[in-house]
């Protein structure tokens, strides 16, 4: 399956998941804040899937190994002009941007069902970055590519700008309506 195809199948599993959500939220005759949430929580469940799909059945190359000193091999290919390089730094800050706006939404959820107490757990960011290293430490376990310190990087900076983007939209929420503290 090409990186294309793959991309295809999600969006059209994703839209008819967010569809069957909306429509049992319908049927239901939950509140907005109810099925939206639910929508949240299937957009991320199916957002965490694709990851490990693309990380480990979409990526083909049988190989393994690492690179642990930051931005030296795209320096070294900008260097000689090539620019493929910084097309996938940019690709792995925007491939986590998602993770950054939906767990604490969905984080939040869990730990209310879990604990019966609403708040966001302390450190999505942080269940973020072990998320992240923990694919680059399993991806030479099982030859899908190298452990890589500039995808780390990059990954996370997606995390903390999706987070970022997930406190402004909150604080405009609040601000437009201030009974709503969540």
């Amino acid at each position: 399956m090409t990186f294309l195809q793959f991309l295809i199948f999600i969006v059209l599993i994703t839209g008819v998941s967010v569809l069957i959500t909306v429509l049992r939220g319908v049927l239901r005759k939950q509140p907005f804040p109810v099925m939206a949430k639910h929508v949240c929580t299937v957009v991320f469940l199916l957002y965490i899937v694709s990851i490990l799909c693309l990380t480990f059945l979409v990526n083909r190359r049988a190989h393994s190994g690492y690179n642990l000193i930051p931005f030296a091999e795209p320096i070294r290919l900008l260097r000689s002009k090539h620019y493929e390089p910084l097309s996938l730094m940019v690709m792995n800050v925007f491939l986590f941007i998602p993770y950054g706006i939906l767990a604490p939404v969905v984080l939040r959820d869990l730990h209310t069902r879990c604990t019966g107490h609403p708040r966001i757990i302390e450190h999505p960011l942080l269940i973020g970055v072990v998320f992240i290293v923990l694919i680059e430490i399993f991806q030479p376990i099982f030859r899908r590519g190298i452990f890589d310190i500039d995808d780390i990087l990059c990954n996370t900076l997606g995390v903390f700008i999706g987070y970022g983007l997930f406190l402004v939209g909150r604080y405009f929420l609040i601000k437009r309506n201030p009974h709503n503290t969540r």
